[in-house]
């Protein structure tokens, strides 16, 4: 004869089946997580996830690792490499920090080029390759080189883009600093040997003795149609001048 359950037996494994499940779901290791992704249980209570660890949202914080990449790997998860020529980077300076508190980001510093002196990206980690893997967000430049400029403004003190300055330079000169960004005029000086003009020339300087008197330029020549003549050894260098309304000769340089 077959045998069914009575009320009282179902209720009676009811009742078994609860106290197992409560005694594995909350004594066992298959539970929900409590804290939300960003905070990791300290003490029995959530607490806000802290650089340098990153809380992916089950209960544990983990320390952001450190990196195995070469510079050439680094450099080829930079977006827009191209953009930016032939980088130089040091592998041992970088920071790592969790930009996103549920994983980790590291951003390379000490990578420059010939027109950056200080490029920015971020890198992402990789649970799965335990490593930075990819990057993220937009490669910036936030310092030019001596002779280009920032373009295109991104934010903060980031530009999407450098290009050589537009200001044209006189002949015996060079660039002597970065560019105004957005605009492009870079500020100039006059090569070594030579002197900077009132009109904004390069000439050469006096080769015997002092090269100013004063703070004014002692020319290898005379350029000016007025000068003052400054013997050295036999020789003669020249200081330009013009004259004043009483014509009295001026020194200028």
């Amino acid at each position: 004869m077959k045998k069914f359950f009575t009320p009282n037996r179902l209720l009676r494994c009811h009742a078994i089946f609860f106290v197992v499940c409560v005694q594995f779901c909350i004594g066992g290791t298959a539970r929900a997580a409590t804290c939300d992704a960003g905070q990791y249980m300290n003490n029995g209570e959530c607490t806000q996830c802290i650089s340098p660890y990153y809380c992916p949202g089950d209960d544990l914080s983990y320390e952001c690792p450190g990196t195995n990449l070469t510079k050439s790997d680094v450099l080829n998860l930079i977006p827009n490499i191209s953009d930016y020529g032939d980088i130089s980077y040091s592998t041992t300076a970088h920071t790592v920090t969790p930009t996103s508190i549920t994983n980790c980001s590291m951003r390379p510093v000490n990578a420059s080029n010939d027109a950056c002196a200080n490029i920015y990206t971020v890198l992402d980690y990789s649970i799965d390759s335990s490593d930075y893997t990819k990057a993220s967000g937009t490669t910036l430049c936030h310092a030019a080189q001596i002779g280009y400029y920032l373009q295109n403004h991104y934010t903060g003190t980031g530009y999407r883009n450098v290009a050589p300055c537009t200001n044209e330079i006189p002949a015996n000169s060079h660039y002597s600093g970065p560019g105004t960004p957005d605009v492009g005029d870079c500020p100039w000086e006059c090569d070594d040997g030579f002197g900077h003009t009132s009109d904004d020339r390069c000439l050469p300087l006096c080769r015997i003795g002092d090269t100013a008197m004063n703070g004014i330029n002692i020319y290898a020549e005379k350029h000016t149609k007025y000068a003052m003549a400054v013997p050295r050894n036999g020789a003669t260098c020249w200081i330009n001048a013009t004259r004043d309304n009483g014509g009295k000769l001026q020194m200028v340089n």
